[in-house]
């Protein structure tokens, strides 16, 4: 039984693999056909698309009374973490010789609309509950409007490179699928670990299923440095996808009635913390817009406290 489950994640991992890049591969075309930016492709596309695993665990976990509080806002928890921290950390670390170049303007805008919603996601349940979900939504309409209008000018302009659109389409649909599929079996294996060893709940969605949805964004962070060199795509991504993050607990809480549920204060303030060092680091006077390599450090060390306060 154990080698069938392991025999398991290895089609699941692959399947992650060959999906992400599909998906990388597709929305690369795409910006190069309508002269899209790098950071828009990655906010709307790849982060959507990476954004599908957390949806259906979300829905899934709503229709489980006795854990559904728990494995919603804990899912949505330890996937942010696990975005902002181990991801962006782990990336500036492997590109620490390259430097990680970034357009500036774009993320100075763009972080103080994810800090003020992961501050109203951290507040949840001290102010009242509907309020905090109209506010998250309102966050949300607004990042994405924003970063479409600020692109607004280009969309439309065609590159004249023979680049199928028709074929870009199918790589990120195909691969949305795949992602969507292999993610649902990664969570799978990861219930049944737990289900051997009987952890906590807690633990359950702000580790195994957090890790689990997040791993899309894992691998197409690592694609997107190593393969395309477009630094653009892990932030958008990464950005895009806290913010799809909180609109689907948003609307998932407001149609179950979600109840507010059992955390730990300081594993809900580790979030916010590595979210306000990042906004401080963003807008530091940075040379030749660089994001500092060394960040890294400490985010992954905010993640490895994560971890081990959980």
């Amino acid at each position: 039984m154990n080698y069938f489950i392991i025999l398991e994640f290895l089609f699941a991992a692959v399947g992650l693999y060959i999906g992400s890049l599909l998906l990388i591969s597709g929305a690369v075309k795409i910006s190069k056909k309508f002269n899209l930016s790098d950071f828009l492709i990655g906010t709307t596309v790849i982060a959507i698309a990476t954004s599908l695993p957390e949806l259906l665990i979300l829905i899934n976990s709503a229709n489980v009374p006795e854990h559904s509080n728990n494995f919603i806002y804990g899912t949505i928890l330890g996937s942010n973490v696990a975005n902002t921290c181990l991801i962006l950390g782990g990336t500036l670390l492997i590109t620490f010789k390259s430097r990680f170049k970034f357009e500036v303007k774009k993320i100075k805008q763009n972080y103080i609309i994810i800090f003020l919603a992961t501050l109203l996601f951290c507040m949840y349940g001290i102010i009242n509950t509907k309020i905090i979900l109209f506010f998250l939504i309102l966050a949300t309409a607004f990042f994405y409007f924003k970063n479409y209008s600020d692109n607004s000018n280009n969309v439309g302009d065609f590159n004249k490179s023979e680049i199928s659109i028709s074929r870009a389409v199918l790589y990120i649909i195909f691969g949305s699928l795949t992602i969507y599929g292999s993610s649902n079996a990664l969570v799978s294996i990861a219930v049944k670990f737990i289900d051997i060893f009987g952890i906590d709940n807690t633990l359950v969605s702000s580790l195994f299923m957090a890790l689990s949805t997040s791993s899309p964004e894992i691998i197409t962070s690592l694609i997107s440095v190593y393969k395309y060199q477009k630094n653009d795509f892990v932030l958008g991504n990464i950005f895009g996808s806290n913010i799809a993050n909180f609109l689907i607990f948003s609307i998932i809480s407001i149609l179950y009635g979600i109840s507010f549920p059992i955390f730990s204060n300081f594993t809900i303030l580790l979030l916010l913390l590595a979210e306000f060092m990042m906004l401080l680091i963003v807008f530091l006077p940075t040379r030749k817009n660089i994001l500092p390599n060394y960040c890294g450090i400490f985010l992954v060390f905010i993640y490895i406290i994560f971890v081990v306060k959980l």
